[in-house]
């Protein structure tokens, strides 16, 4: 749900509640709100909101995103993401952009639960761990009308 700032930027906020864990998950036993059995699927609420300064029309834009969630333990989690956005389709009223850059994760410490296999991937300070990423994200967007869309 873009709003309307400035020129050439956007306000976005995302809602969502649903996370996909792939690969090595030495810990999966703990994520509390799996919903298979491998935890694959969990439930993670999560709210992202999104700057966005566009650079060349609305085809290039540099973005940041500040998301905070529940993670798959149920502990306090989240992210700030710095990327570069560059929408690769147009169609009508259909849209897919791309965006990649770096994100730093962060999460209470797991430290504190019963059974936690240490993730050496994961720095900890005090109560908090964090660990930098390279991300990227693919969004689909149909707009709804000139200010609104759905992603």
């Amino acid at each position: 749900m873009p709003v309307a700032t400035n020129g050439q930027s956007a306000l976005n906020l995302h809602i969502t509640g649903v996370g996909l864990h792939l690969g090595d998950k030495p810990n999966y036993r703990l994520y509390e709100n799996a919903l298979d059995e491998n935890g694959n699927f969990v439930t993670e609420p999560l709210v992202i909101l999104s700057y966005q300064r566009f650079l060349k029309a609305t085809r290039n834009s540099l973005q940041i995103s500040q998301g905070l969630y529940s993670d798959a333990a149920a502990q306090m989690a989240g992210f700030t993401y710095f990327a570069f956005k560059k929408k690769i389709i147009h169609s009508f009223k259909n849209v897919i952009s791309v965006s990649i850059g770096p994100n730093l994760s962060y999460r209470k410490d797991w430290h504190t639960i019963n059974g936690y296999i240490p993730d050496k991937s994961f720095k900890v300070d005090g109560q908090w761990e964090y660990k930098w990423l390279f991300a990227a994200e693919i969004n689909y967007y149909y707009y709804l009308g000139k200010r609104s869309d759905f992603a």
